[in-house]
């Protein structure tokens, strides 16, 4: 499943709209043991579609930390999220609205 979502934000004090798409895989291990894998795109879609940062992980949790790393790095902020798929994770809603709900307040 992938999930797309419209950002709106700055990148250097300027306005900027980004696209980050979240593609969740079911994996199962050699001990038949169910999980996921998550992979997430940023894209600066203010600049043609310019790929800007990428990762993949066990845990979603553990990429919106690599995320913050590159948004810290790059004086990034994000300011709102809009699902622009047809498809909904709602745990993955909830943890991305709270990521940038946190940054925002600091």
């Amino acid at each position: 499943m992938t999930l797309a979502y419209f950002l709106t934000g700055s990148y250097n004090d300027i306005d900027n709209d980004f696209e980050l798409h979240i593609t969740i895989e079911p994996k199962t291990d050699e001990n038949n043991t169910a999980s996921q894998h998550f992979k997430i795109v940023l894209t600066d879609i203010s600049s043609e579609n310019k790929l800007l940062w990428e990762t993949a992980g066990t845990s979603f949790l553990l990429c919106l930390k690599d995320l913050e790393e590159f948004l810290d790095e790059n004086h990034i902020t994000l300011y709102s999220k809009i699902l622009t798929s047809s498809q909904r994770d709602k745990a993955v809603d909830k943890e991305l609205e709270g990521f940038i709900l946190n940054r925002l307040e600091y």
